[in-house]
């Protein structure tokens, strides 16, 4: 975090000129003065359907490994980040194509088709039989969740009016954070109560909801 704060400092430059006497307006004032208000909420009810469905797993893919691989498997902790990355890998190849097909065919697009493709990879990791399909599935997964972001920030943008980007963007990163919160707690709890098999079906779901809560609040 040092080193992000000496890079930010030394390359990153602004001509910003604070505005005076700028009061922050409360939710209601703030949804007289916006006039596609809904469509930001509905962004970020996205955005926390999202994290909750990122997060769900990550606290017990290491359990969720261990029930795959044989029992005297050594480097538990190395294959499991191993299998959680190849996701991350994924993203960082498909982000600046899905990017630049934002731009192309529009946000709304591009978010709506990626929830549901990666809704659908969600739901076969649960019948996985060794951690080398599990990796692959969450491999091809990663490419969907690289579209997501970009499509979901590009889209906020666009609804938001130019003075309250820095009110409206917090108000969707506390969704976001709000929401990995829940999905490590819900995640852990379902997977205790129900299984492995209803957490990534419940996820998988979510994921898809959240595609057609977008594809029918937002044009």
């Amino acid at each position: 975090m040092g080193l992000a704060g000496v890079l930010a400092t030394a390359f990153i430059h602004e001509n910003y000129v604070p505005k005076p006497n700028i009061e922050k307006l409360s939710i209601s004032k703030l949804k007289e003065q916006i006039p596609e208000f809904s469509s930001i909420v509905a962004l970020c009810v996205a955005s926390f359907i999202y994290a909750i469905c990122i997060m769900s797993l990550q606290p017990v893919i290491s359990v969720y490994i261990k029930g795959i691989v044989p029992s005297n498997t050594e480097n538990l902790a190395f294959i499991a980040g191993a299998v959680f990355s190849a996701m991350g890998i994924a993203q960082l190849m498909s982000s600046s194509p899905l990017g630049k097909l934002v731009d192309k065919v529009g946000p709304r697009k591009v978010l709506v088709v990626s929830l549901i493709y990666v809704g659908l990879f969600n739901i076969p990791q649960a019948y996985v039989t060794d951690v080398y399909q599990l990796a692959f599935i969450r491999f091809l997964q990663g490419f969907g969740l690289g579209g997501m972001l970009p499509a979901l920030n590009t889209y906020l943008s666009s609804k938001t009016p130019r003075e309250f980007t820095g009110q409206v963007f917090s108000y969707n990163q506390s969704c976001l954070f709000f929401g990995y919160f829940l999905g490590a707690i819900g995640g852990s709890s379902l997977m205790a109560l129900l299984g492995f098999t209803t957490l990534f079906w419940v996820s998988g779901g979510l994921f898809i909801l959240s595609a057609l809560w977008i594809a029918f609040k937002l044009k």
